[in-house]
């Protein structure tokens, strides 16, 4: 996710809450200025930035490997007694991208 999209996805998710940006940035703690900057999509965030907005907004990250086939809920129940599947896992985060569900 880009910075434009993760733009557009807090604007898209305030507009679900019925929420103004004055209640995101109580909510979150920015600055002004830097919440400005991220809704303008011309602002690389700093993690603890996004971390901020994201719980604001009531929100998780999911971190996906670009090469990771999608995983059924199943399997995902299976990571925990599959040793060989963890591995495999970790591996792929090596080279994973953030994604905001």
């Amino acid at each position: 996710m880009n910075t434009r999209d993760f733009a557009q996805w807090i604007r898209t998710r305030l507009r679900q809450k019925g929420w103004t940006q004055r209640e995101l940035l109580e909510r979150s703690g920015l600055s002004h200025r830097t919440l400005t900057q991220v809704l303008r999509g011309n602002h690389d965030c700093k993690w603890s930035t996004m971390q901020a907005l994201l719980h604001a907004l009531d929100a998780d990250v999911a971190i996906v490997p670009k090469d990771l086939p999608p995983l059924s809920g199943a399997l995902f129940g299976e990571v925990h007694k599959s040793s060989s599947v963890r591995t495999k896992v970790t591996e792929y985060l090596e080279d994973a991208q953030l994604v905001v569900p």
